[in-house]
């Protein structure tokens, strides 16, 4: 779906802010808690969100990924050059649209240089985008992903590959990928979901 956002037009750009803090939280937060609360026996728990972490452990999360973030940046300047052989040309045309359908969107949401917008976007891009995928991801799916296939490496990363894709911009895959794994270690090494949501909170909010 090609997405398009008025990027004069701050009342539009605000609305589509609000559907996408809705939205993961329909998605993604609402369906984890109920899977919690029904399909597992120790109910919320099951989650890591109730297991406190100590100060250290989450400093040590939110250091881990400021100083990754020049590797991931290499890293995304490799998979930017990725280029799909002849006979895929229309998966590429796709792959294209879709980064650009992406990229507008990010666009759109970074215009202002108001304390409001600061706020705002740290708010929806970075508190609860690092919330509601942890949520999803590393405390439910990738769980569920270890107790079918008894193996921890194997669950790490298939969810780390879902949790890519599920973004949809491909010329960013191995980065995103890579992280996910990192949270995924993070989570497994803690037992505690919230390193894991401060530091996907880190990286995001270093992009705002």
């Amino acid at each position: 779906m090609n997405i398009s956002i008025n990027l004069d037009n701050e009342k539009a750009i605000l609305l589509s802010k609000l559907e996408q803090a809705i939205s993961v939280i329909v998605i993604f937060i609402i369906p984890t808690l109920l899977f919690a609360l029904f399909w597992t026996k120790s109910k919320v728990h099951y989650l890591g969100i109730t297991k406190k972490a100590s100060i250290k452990t989450l400093f040590i999360s939110g250091l881990f990924i400021l100083l990754a973030i020049p590797f991931i940046n290499w890293i995304a300047t490799l998979n930017e050059q990725m280029s799909l052989p002849q006979a895929f040309s229309s998966m590429e045309a796709w792959m294209q649209k879709s980064e650009a359908s992406a990229k507008n969107i990010t666009d759109a949401y970074m215009q202002g240089t108001s304390v409001g917008v600061l706020i705002t976007n740290l708010i929806v891009i970075a508190l609860l985008a690092a919330l509601s995928e942890e949520l999803f991801f590393r405390g439910m799916l990738q769980k569920v992903l270890i107790e079918c296939f008894k193996n921890k490496h194997v669950g790490v990363w298939i969810g780390a590959i879902l949790f890519s894709a599920f973004h949809m911009q491909f010329y960013g895959f191995l980065p995103r990928m890579l992280m996910g794994a990192s949270l995924g270690y993070l989570f497994l090494w803690s037992g505690s979901l919230w390193p894991g949501i401060i530091a996907h909170f880190v990286n995001n909010g270093m992009s705002v």
